[in-house]
């Protein structure tokens, strides 16, 4: 019984090392590139995300938990929600922000929401429709029209939530862990 704890215990190292840690850091690169976080802020992301999945690869040597279909995307997954954790913990104001913005342009016309490479942009729409209906909306609404008038009509969400923060006294931006 001990040699097959060993067993499983290798191949799921090799798993990790070979398929997972490529994933994890592609993730981190691409949507922790503008932070102005350290090498060991990489690193103790990177070692969270690993202890996740080691976690939920122990369940699923449980018989009753069900196997990971893609785990290139599953781990993806994990890393993405460590990101957002570490963010959500380091800047609740920015994140708050950034909830009521994204929000905001996904429920009113005259924003649309386009997908790229896990960094959203938001862009202006030249159609009429459905707007927001609160005072406190539209007052948001028009400062992100004025944001993104100011800089050609398209630009990345979290650098409209990062404009709108700056204008409305909102120090935690999105550089966490600054030395």
């Amino acid at each position: 019984m001990h040699t097959r704890t060993r067993q499983r215990d290798s191949i799921v190292e090799s798993v990790v090392v070979d398929r997972a840690i490529p994933v994890i850091d592609t993730v981190l690169r691409r949507r922790c590139r503008d932070w102005a976080a350290g090498r060991g802020m990489l690193d103790d992301l990177r070692g969270e995300v690993v202890v996740r999945l080691l976690r939920r690869l122990r369940e699923t040597s449980d018989e009753a938990a069900a196997p990971i279909e893609n785990l290139e995307g599953y781990v993806a997954g994990i890393a993405s929600r460590v990101i957002d954790d570490a963010i959500r913990v380091s800047c609740p104001e920015w994140t708050r922000l950034k909830h009521r913005v994204r929000y905001l342009v996904t429920h009113d016309a005259r924003f649309r929401l386009l997908a790229d490479d896990d960094r959203p942009i938001v862009s202006l729409t030249r159609t009429g429709g459905v707007r927001m209906r609160t005072t406190a909306a539209e007052k948001l609404a028009i400062k992100v029209v004025e944001v993104l008038r100011t800089t050609g009509d398209q630009l990345a969400l979290d650098d409209v939530v990062s404009a709108l923060a700056e204008s409305s006294g909102i120090s935690d931006r999105v550089t966490p862990w600054e030395n």
